[in-house]
């Protein structure tokens, strides 16, 4: 099990083909607390290798969503395995 802090920062764009101009789009960010549990084993019968199973929780947003008020905020992710 590992314990990490975190940070990403990013920009969406939309990429226009027919004018090649790219939209441009804020920079946002997040930063937060996060765990991850790998499971060395696998599951054999499923032909899995190992796993991580990770719970992220971002405290802050630079832009939080649609009707959210505050960037300080208690908010959690649950995923398996890792991007990268």
């Amino acid at each position: 099990m590992n314990l990490y802090l975190f940070s990403d920062i990013g920009s969406l764009s939309n990429f226009d083909l027919p004018r090649f101009s790219i939209d441009k789009a804020p920079i946002l960010a997040d930063a937060g607390l996060g765990t991850a549990l790998t499971w060395k084993k696998g599951i054999k019968y499923l032909g899995l290798g190992p796993m991580t199973f990770r719970f992220d929780m971002p405290f802050y947003l630079s832009h939080p969503a649609f009707g959210e008020l505050e960037h300080f905020q208690f908010r959690w992710l649950v995923g398996v395995e890792q991007a990268f």
